[in-house]
């Protein structure tokens, strides 16, 4: 009836020979943006049929994959979109385009913060989860800053993705690395503040001022290394002074 030219034509041609690949390559291209759905078709015959195979047993033609994995990372970069603008720019229905996500995370391709995704490496923004829980742990160790990798076990991140929140942290001038150490900006300007008013009345050893913040010597020592750093004191053996002309903030 549609000529032996037409697609319905091609199509019972394949349907007649009956050969897997072709036929997985018939169902992937009828599919379209829904792909096919885990269990539809046999897995050897969809490798066969050039199929990319995502997360959770979903498959895609392997032209209509790179489309939609094209757009789906030009519309996150550079910084990061909304997950759902996202999904929807890759012009595939909702499972199939959650599973690409999800296949593009695994490859270290994208990052998800919270709702939204961003490239992987792209500065986290300072309000991302990741970045709001890291503050949150900074905050409640006060003046006993953890180190990049405790933070990340803390959080449960991935030791990269602690590092780009806590950058992103830092610049938002919400949290200050000193020693190796990570504190939350307030209480190390605070710590700043009592160490310059102390430091007026001469030299502190490295045992006065950790008595001084009320923390161990390696605590002490990385925000004695804070205030070298900002300009406040400089070092003498265990000692720190003020630097001449250093202008001590006044405590509130």
């Amino acid at each position: 009836r549609h000529g032996r030219g037409s697609g319905a034509a091609a199509r019972l041609r394949a349907l007649e020979r009956a050969d897997p690949a072709e036929l997985a390559a018939l169902r992937l291209e009828e599919a379209g943006p829904a792909g096919l759905p885990p269990g539809a078709a046999d897995a050897a015959a969809l490798r066969a049929a050039g199929a990319v195979l995502l997360p959770g047993g979903w498959a895609l033609a392997a032209a209509r994959a790179a489309a939609a994995r094209a757009a789906l990372l030009t519309s996150a970069a550079p910084t990061g979109a909304p997950a759902a603008a996202a999904l929807a720019a890759s012009g595939l229905t909702g499972p199939v385009a959650e599973a690409l996500a999800e296949a593009l995370v695994a490859e270290g391709r994208l990052v998800r913060d919270g709702a939204r995704l961003r490239p992987a490496g792209a500065p986290a923004p300072a309000d991302a989860p990741a970045a709001l829980a890291l503050a949150a742990l900074l905050a409640e160790a006060g003046r006993r800053g953890p180190s990049a990798a405790g933070l990340a076990e803390a959080a449960g991140l991935p030791p990269a993705e602690a590092e780009r929140a806590l950058g992103a942290l830092r610049a938002a001038g919400r949290a200050v690395e000193a020693g190796g150490l990570w504190f939350a900006a307030a209480e190390a300007e605070a710590a700043r503040a009592e160490a310059a008013a102390a430091l007026t009345g001469g030299p502190m050893t490295i045992a006065e001022l950790r008595d001084l913040w009320g923390v161990g010597r390696k605590h002490a020592l990385a925000l004695a290394a804070h205030l070298d750093r900002s300009g406040l004191t400089r070092r003498e053996g265990d000692a720190r002074m003020l630097r001449r002309g250093a202008a001590p903030p006044a405590l509130p």
